[in-house]
């Protein structure tokens, strides 16, 4: 297995196993209509290098020259061009009828999903194609996170993941996460159809 940043060509697997990686998270933030939705979504913005869904910002994991896995990652020091990208690659596909709403909904996630403290390293979009799971990618993927961490000067890992998520729960354990809080939803997000996620956390030093 070969761990590498992704790059344009990637779109196509990188969309699938992000959207694999939180369904239900990411179809209440991105599916608008028939016409606007979450995989068209991110087959637009990974087509870009920056911002949140921008190929860029993922590492893909690959066995004998296929894709099979994919992890991406932010921390609180992102500048202002990486928060600028994402709301491009937003317009550029929903245009003004319909990015308030998304923007919308993507607040409600930011209620319920701390933002990365200064001393963390928050991975997301993490992901294994279900053919490849229970081979090591994951694994692989989470020490690759590691590293990366260390890079940056980061001393935690932060990830959030779906409480229902229970196969996921107990993979991050073995690996020393430890459950941090549980997200209290309101009306407002159990309406827009998230659900209750754990925040989960692990030191590095």
């Amino acid at each position: 297995m070969k761990v590498r940043l992704a790059n344009q060509h990637d779109c196509e697997s990188l969309s699938d196993l992000i959207l694999a990686s939180a369904p239900q998270s990411l179809t209440a933030i991105f599916d608008i209509n028939s016409q606007f939705h979450c995989k068209g979504f991110l087959l637009s913005a990974l087509a870009n290098e920056n911002g949140q869904f921008g190929y860029a910002n993922h590492w893909v994991i690959e066995q004998q020259g296929a894709v099979i896995g994919s992890v991406s990652a932010w921390y609180s020091e992102l500048d202002k061009t990486f928060h600028q990208a994402t709301l491009h690659s937003l317009m550029q596909y929903y245009g003004a009828e319909h990015v308030l709403e998304v923007l919308s909904r993507s607040q409600l996630v930011q209620e319920f999903i701390p933002k990365p403290k200064a001393q963390q390293w928050c991975i997301g979009h993490l992901a294994v194609a279900e053919s490849f799971q229970r081979q090591g990618a994951a694994t692989v993927l989470l020490n690759v996170m590691s590293q990366a961490a260390k890079q940056h000067n980061k001393i935690e890992l932060s990830l959030d993941v779906p409480i229902d998520n229970h196969s996921a729960i107990t993979f991050y354990q073995h690996h020393g996460f430890k459950i941090q809080q549980q997200s209290i939803l309101s009306q407002a997000m159990l309406d827009a159809g998230f659900s209750s996620h754990l925040h989960m956390g692990k030191s590095l030093v």
